[in-house]
């Protein structure tokens, strides 16, 4: 929807709150957010659409606005205008009937990011928009540096690829990096460049977030991804980090290939149509995360000493599908992780996959807890003290799909058990 469009039903949305506002009730206080917007040359930004906690105004005639009424909280406050991005003042609090003001705020022009920096502008203004068309590089040797609120906009088939650094980790506004076109959008961090690091990002309808190539430094802290086309994070043959992330949305949340290490800790991924993280021969150590809602929540495909630990699976077809994920018994470990409204599988394996199984608390509601390998050794797969999902005992072996059903199935050893939930599982 272009910037008209979106301004009609802004308005149309905030008329009508405004319309079927009710006085609170008690104590409530109701406040407002106030200012006045210029253009970048000093002229009045008339006509800019104002936005902030499902209220939506333009600017007047000398630019000035007023959102209002507005209940205590912490805002997000917007701010659009044609041919000059989008503009964001976050953390705007209002306690009791106050209204803040945000003073005087200069919209500044939308930039070509190539030509900014073919001119040498590699420190990225705060608030200001910058289009990527086409292939725009960032050169060996040169740091992108974007500021507080820097937004990049992705137009058709535009991706940003970098053999130098990208070093965006504002403290407080957001960098924004979004979709206003379509195809294969993203960033791609080329193999050798580095050390890179992404923090407090926003990557939206991107068709790849972010592409890491090999033997790349990189870390991606306190990130969200919103609704990427195929994948947020894609890691070919380099190491990461991912902490405190957010992945909603699009088909899968991270995928990784031939990965020395891929660490994901305290991270939340929602709504993955096929698989939330993949790991084809990777290392992996995934600790403290929430998977929701999708397709498969961890989908491993071999590689060795992988770790899950105080993870949460909820209302996942499958929680953890493995497949040759460790030739050697004992060499990956499924730990006091919580699996609750599965569909189908919460633990699945098949070929040549054994890990070390204990502390976990199955779903109640899954079809089977557990399916163990085919090609089995003797003894291979010990998973001992899980709750299987009942308190009975004498319907345990039934939750769990081994030798005793085929017998080209691991036996799975499952004795002792808990007959209640470990209050110690999960991602807390």
């Amino acid at each position: 929807m272009n910037y008209a469009g979106r301004l009609a039903v802004a308005l149309l949305l905030g008329s009508l709150l405004v319309s079927c506002s009710v006085e609170p009730a008690g104590e409530a206080h109701v406040g407002a957010i106030e200012g006045r917007l210029t253009r970048e040359d000093g002229a009045p930004a008339v006509g800019a659409l104002v936005s902030a906690g499902g209220l939506s105004v333009t600017a007047g005639g000398t630019g000035e606005f007023r959102l209002e009424p507005l209940a205590d909280a912490t805002y997000e406050v917007t701010i659009e205008l044609d041919g000059y991005g989008l503009t964001r003042r976050t953390g705007v609090r209002i306690a009791g009937q106050t209204a803040v003001d945000l003073g005087t705020i200069a919209l500044l022009e939308e930039r070509d990011l190539g030509a900014a920096i073919a001119a040498g502008e590699v420190n990225l203004e705060r608030d200001r928009t910058y289009r990527v068309e086409g292939l725009v590089e960032v050169a060996a040797g040169v740091t992108l540096h974007p500021d507080e609120g820097t937004r990049l906009v992705f137009l058709d088939d535009a991706k940003l690829e970098v053999d130098g650094v990208l070093w965006a980790a504002p403290a407080t506004v957001p960098v924004e990096f979004a979709a206003r076109g379509s195809g294969t959008t993203g960033v791609v961090l080329r193999a050798g460049s580095g050390p890179h690091r992404l923090e407090n990002c926003r990557f939206t309808g991107l068709y790849e977030g972010v592409a890491i190539a090999e033997q790349v430094e990189s870390a991606v802290v306190n990130c969200a991804f919103w609704e990427m086309g195929r994948v947020a994070l894609y890691v070919s043959g380099s190491a990461v980090e991912m902490e405190r992330c957010a992945v909603t949305g699009g088909t899968y949340g991270v995928e990784a290939f031939d990965s020395p290490g891929v660490t994901i800790r305290e991270s939340s991924f929602e709504s993955l149509a096929l698989s939330a993280v993949v790991a084809s021969n990777a290392v992996i150590d995934l600790q403290w995360n929430d998977f929701v809602g999708g397709g498969t929540g961890v989908e491993i495909k071999g590689g060795v000493s992988s770790v899950l630990r105080h993870n949460s699976f909820v209302d996942n077809q499958f929680g953890i599908t493995g497949a040759r994920c460790a030739v050697v018994p004992g060499e990956t470990w499924v730990e006091a992780n919580e699996f609750v409204g599965t569909t189908d599988t919460d633990l699945q394996l098949t070929l040549n996959c054994y890990p070390q199984v204990s502390g976990n608390n199955f779903s109640q509601t899954s079809r089977l807890a557990l399916s163990s390998p085919a090609n089995a050794l003797a003894d291979s797969l010990r998973a001992l003290n899980n709750y299987w999902g009942t308190a009975d005992a004498a319907r345990v072996p039934g939750r769990i799909y081994d030798a005793r059903d085929l017998a080209s199935r691991a036996v799975v050893l499952y004795e002792p058990f808990a007959v209640a939930p470990l209050s110690d599982a999960g991602s807390g």
